[in-house]
């Protein structure tokens, strides 16, 4: 019989996934490398390994957990110490999508929403799936 995954490792092994995809996402939007990302709040470059996926709306806004669209890479100085430099992030938002729709981002990402293990298997498989397309097209496109 094939043991079952408990919640709380799901969501452990879900964040891990969510998290590498954000910080990968941000190091090529930002840096155009793999290997370095610029903190969402301060804009300082870090290396990507060192950096942290920081939510720009409180985690304990259900539907802002997994949002990739209210999650960045930022510094850990940025992210623990100064909880995710709010305004500095929004900011940043609305200079990416334009002040409407970051409106509408920030509205939607602090609704109540409980994750399903569906769900939460559902994102990190997405999120792995993105990190290895994201890996392969950089190696072979980035020379």
């Amino acid at each position: 019989m094939p043991r079952t995954r408990s919640r709380k490792w799901q969501e452990s092994v879900t964040w891990k996934a969510f998290a590498d995809y954000i910080k990968m996402r941000d190091a090529i939007r930002t840096t155009g490398t793999l290997a370095e990302v610029h903190c969402m709040y301060c804009g300082r470059r870090h290396y990507r390994a060192e950096s942290q996926a920081g939510h720009m709306i409180s985690r304990t806004y259900g539907n802002a957990l997994y949002n990739p669209k209210v999650v960045f890479a930022s510094c850990s100085n940025c992210n623990l110490y100064r909880e995710g430099n709010h305004v500095s992030g929004y900011l940043n938002l609305v200079e990416m999508v334009g002040p409407k729709q970051a409106s509408s981002i920030v509205i939607d990402a602090m609704k109540p929403k409980p994750y399903t293990m569906e769900e939460l298997e559902d994102i990190e498989e997405g999120c792995l799936a993105a990190v290895e397309i994201m890996e392969s097209y950089y190696e072979a496109h980035a020379r």
